[in-house]
């Protein structure tokens, strides 16, 4: 979290303010900068389409399968 707490000092973000809202988008407790790059939920998403060669929507988006 070290690069993440650098730049939030020098743009003038509170840091935990940060970390808690990307916490919240990406649904994952931080443990390392990586994780903010390397988004595992997306990835998994984007390995369902090309599994299937289709999208299932976004999260939290519903869908009329009939």
């Amino acid at each position: 979290m070290e690069n993440l707490w650098k730049y939030c000092e020098e743009t003038g973000f509170d840091p935990y303010a940060a970390i808690d809202a990307i916490e919240e988008r990406i649904g994952v407790k931080l443990e390392c900068d990586c994780q903010i790059i390397n988004n595992e939920i997306e990835n998994r998403r984007k390995d369902l389409v090309n599994v299937f060669g289709t999208d299932f929507g976004e999260p939290g988006r519903d869908f009329d399968f009939f």
